[in-house]
């Protein structure tokens, strides 16, 4: 129950934590762009705190990912992404991903910290139906042989509506988080990326790495329930998107997530903004 116990806790931390990020690349909107900033900012002010930036190059493949720190004007070791193959090295901690032939990554591996004893290696792999769509993401821990926690997917008219993760240590069956989302029908955003309430491993490379395609529509609201070891519900975690902007091309500049925030999405509470890379 140890290993159930350490991820409930990773999920309701960071499903909890709330941060401050902003856009250093403005949203520069034409007919081809690629998402590669997300921000907060002042809701006042529209003055930007935080930035988490993915840098591409002319070939369109993702060069490394900085956090900037606009208020105190520093910025985190930037992550560097060397390519050999099929795996893609991810700065220096040993992580990699490896990506299918579609370029999709199907394994994340993160090792353990430096002389941490409490958490584990983690292997992430993924799933994908033949629409490019993610529908299973199973976790492994170093030293078990099978998967010991499974999330799933649900999507609707090409929107994901549902995530159930649940432990599956020893042929148990405990559900750990589920999460629910609604969409506006009316609204399509395009190249944007996929959000995945249940994506901690994921966020800081979801605009480098292919983790499957985004929704269809604009974002309406995300309900995120976390549960004990025993499966009995816990916190219950609400945001609503609010005041969306959209460019006339189909782009998301800014929303405002009101509510709780989900630093698991890549997305944070308060005014987002969105810079893009565009060709």
């Amino acid at each position: 129950m140890r290993i159930t116990s350490l991820l409930f806790v990773m999920l309701a931390m960071l499903a909890s934590c709330s941060k401050e990020y902003s856009n250093e690349n403005g949203a520069i909107i034409s007919n081809e762009c690629r998402l590669s900033s997300i921000a907060a900012a002042d809701s006042l002010s529209g003055k930007s705190f935080f930035a988490l930036n993915t840098k591409f190059g002319t070939n369109d493949v993702a060069n490394y990912i900085e956090v900037f720190d606009s208020v105190n004007s520093t910025s985190d070791p930037r992550e560097d992404l060397v390519y050999s193959g099929d795996t893609v090295k991810l700065g220096t901690s040993g992580s990699y991903a490896i990506l299918d032939g579609a370029k999709r990554v199907k394994l994340l591996y993160s090792p353990a910290p430096p002389s941490t004893f409490q958490i584990p290696s983690l292997t992430y792999n993924y799933t994908y139906d033949a629409g490019g769509f993610l529908t299973l993401k199973t976790i492994s821990f170093s030293g078990l042989p099978i998967p010991a926690v499974r999330f799933t997917y649900t999507w609707n008219a090409n929107n994901l509506v549902k995530v159930e993760g649940v432990s599956v240590i020893l042929g148990t069956s405990t559900t750990l988080l589920s999460a629910t989302m609604t969409y506006d029908a009316g609204k399509t955003v395009k190249n944007f990326i996929p959000i995945y309430p249940d994506g901690f491993e994921s966020a800081l490379y979801i605009m480098a790495l292919n983790f499957g395609k985004p929704s269809k529509n604009l974002l309406k609201s995300v309900v995120l329930k976390t549960f004990d070891n025993t499966g009995a519900p816990l916190d219950t975690y609400s945001t609503n998107i609010k005041n969306a902007l959209i460019s006339g091309e189909g782009y998301l500049s800014e929303w405002y997530a009101e509510g709780d925030s989900f630093d698991a999405l890549g997305l944070f509470g308060g005014l987002n903004k969105f810079g893009y890379r565009c060709k």
